[in-house]
């Protein structure tokens, strides 16, 4: 490296790298027993499995976007838990689930800059919200446009007594310095398609937010719903969430007889409140929604939200999934 301030991302990644296998937090003498699960076969430089469709939503010029999904980036330092074990722990068993996600991230950022792709992506783009997480992301998003839905995971901070809990609002806060938008409903216009993401990562939407996205569909534009979670949970999501979940806790080590005792999900429209119901049963009847973006199951699949639009789910970016979409 010359004298200068240049440091390529793939050097970052390296160092990164070498920080999640030498480097884990408050490490004291001895390793933690973790069990490891492969990710993904094929060759090292075979990162990203994408999948490409085509969709009709109206737009005045055709175009391609990267739609990703729960890139679930783990990294955290001693700020974030050190001194609590059962956290070192446990996010030390989630970050050997998840090994190959910021290289994952980074391979889709270089696929969309190489083709000229709209970046999107819909949440979990961090497992947990940590001090060192925020720093990779700022580091990994710096120069690069990408519109975020914001998931579940960025509202997980910590479940100790001992290290208090991040508030929701602090934890949307903390992200929408990186990312330079609300993260409550924002929106973007690409060739006459208003591409509007909201936040229903705590399940059951907030007033601002249904207003939020109310007021995108009075521009009167076709327009494309970016979210966490979707809607609604078909028999295919929660087939789909089974696997995920019996994944990740066979990557974690867990018994193959307790995760087989786990209970069948239930739907999530069960959890919703009378605003959220009211939102949905609303935007069924908009002939404006031409596809609502989703993430959360970690499996890809496509099923109908309502007359004009499709819920698109996009698999776990952590895996290297990624949808490549060409809207017409």
């Amino acid at each position: 490296m010359n004298g200068s301030n240049s440091f390529s991302r793939r050097d970052f990644l390296a160092s990164l790298a070498a920080f999640g296998a030498a480097g884990m937090p408050c490490l004291r003498a001895g390793p933690l027993s973790l069990k490891m699960q492969p990710i993904r076969g094929g060759a090292a430089d075979s990162v990203l499995d994408v999948t490409r469709i085509e969709l009709p939503v109206g737009a005045t010029k055709p175009f391609g976007a990267l739609h990703l999904s729960d890139t679930h980036l783990n990294f955290w330092d001693v700020g974030d838990f050190c001194g609590n074990k059962p956290r070192e722990r446990y996010c030390a068993r989630r970050w050997v689930r998840f090994p190959q996600a910021l290289q994952s991230f980074y391979a889709s950022i270089d696929y969309a800059s190489e083709r000229g792709l709209v970046m999107l992506h819909t949440g979990d783009l961090l497992d947990w919200n940590t001090r060192a997480n925020r720093s990779v992301l700022a580091r990994a998003v710096k120069g690069v446009d990408v519109h975020y839905a914001i998931g579940n995971h960025e509202y997980h901070s910590s479940e100790s007594s001992k290290i208090p809990q991040m508030t929701h609002p602090e934890a949307r806060r903390s992200l929408e310095g990186i990312f330079g938008a609300s993260l409550t409903v924002s929106s973007r216009t690409v060739n006459g398609v208003n591409f509007v993401a909201y936040d229903n990562g705590e399940v059951n939407l907030r007033e601002e937010t249904v207003s939020g996205v109310k007021a995108e569909f009075a521009k009167g534009l076709p327009v494309v719903l970016m979210c966490h979670i979707p809607p609604v949970y078909t028999k295919r999501f929660l087939d789909n969430a089974v696997v995920s979940r019996r994944n990740i806790l066979l990557g974690q080590g867990e018994d193959e007889s307790a995760i087989a005792a786990l209970p069948y999900p239930e739907p999530i429209e069960g959890r919703y409140d009378e605003r959220t119901r009211r939102f949905y049963d609303w935007l069924r009847d908009q002939r404006q929604l031409k596809a609502i973006l989703c993430g959360h199951t970690h499996v890809e699949e496509r099923d109908r939200f309502s007359d004009t639009a499709d819920m698109i789910v996009t698999g776990g970016n952590y895996e290297g999934c990624a949808r490549e979409i060409r809207f017409t």
